[in-house]
């Protein structure tokens, strides 16, 4: 009695041994890709990821609450947009008070600005450059295209399914802050970026001042810009679509506004 049960027991084993192993080599993407309305499961994914990363960044950031700054650094978003025929309200754009100098786009179509780069912006059209580029990687859905590479739908999934802990929440949250993208994808949206700039009568320049001054000692420590390599080059190529482009611009904000906008946030934090 008590060796068949063993065996059974073992017989269990080997089928559980044998079923993960197999499990294990599947490639869940191409399975992913042959369920029907795949798009439909992307996106509640995305939608989760969206949720419980920007909850993530709420526990240890304060959004800012100022008016003013707030409606101003919305008008520019909203000028890139109408520009560039982006719904404006399918866009989320968070403030946080932060002085990291950072932004980053989160899933499901939402961008974070610290007022940390704000400060460090000399104008606004430099402001509007790091945004139009993160509004890029959003359009080009570069955002969750890097996750599922560098995490695996597999992993994603849980969190869909409410199975993921905390610390792969906090590690999607990193490399969202990193902006792990490739160098592809950089290029794209810096020229995507560009674009929307030169079509919303944004002055690109200054964008391509943003990148080049890596080589300053005080931008060695801007994250923004160190998350994003190859600086000099960047700049070339930004700098060689400018100069293509028979285009003109208006100034986006006038400069004592913009004075005004870096002395309340320097009040608020």
């Amino acid at each position: 009695m008590i060796g068949r049960l063993i065996f059974r027991g073992l017989a269990v084993f080997g089928v559980f041994f044998i079923s993960w192993l197999l499990l294990a080599q599947i490639n869940w993407i191409r399975v992913f890709n042959f369920l029907p309305n795949n798009s439909k499961y992307l996106h509640k994914i995305e939608e989760k990821l969206g949720e419980v990363t920007l909850a993530d960044f709420k526990r240890y950031n304060s959004e800012l609450e100022n008016v003013f700054v707030s409606k101003t650094i919305d008008s520019i978003v909203a000028k890139i947009c109408t520009a560039n025929g982006i719904v404006k309200d399918s866009l989320n754009v968070y403030i946080f008070s932060n002085s990291e100098v950072n932004a980053f786009a989160l899933p499901d179509n939402q961008m974070v600005i610290y007022t940390g780069l704000i400060q460090k912006s000399e104008n606004p059209e430099a402001l509007a450059g790091v945004i139009a580029h993160e509004l890029a990687h959003i359009q080009k859905d570069h955002v969750m295209q890097s996750l599922k590479k560098e995490i695996g739908l597999g992993v994603l999934f849980t969190v869909l399914t409410g199975q993921s802990d905390y610390t792969l929440i906090s590690e999607i949250s990193k490399m969202l802050v990193s902006s792990s993208f490739s160098r592809k994808m950089e290029k794209e949206a810096d020229l995507l970026g560009v674009e929307y700039l030169i079509n919303a009568q944004i002055d690109p320049v200054p964008f391509a001042d943003l990148t080049s001054n890596l080589n300053d000692m005080e931008f060695k420590a801007l994250k923004w810009i160190n998350s994003h390599p190859m600086s000099e080059e960047r700049s070339k190529y930004i700098m060689k679509v400018v100069d293509n482009k028979d285009f003109t611009f208006r100034k986006l904000v006038h400069t004592s506004t913009w004075e005004k906008i870096k002395e309340q946030i320097n009040t608020d934090l």
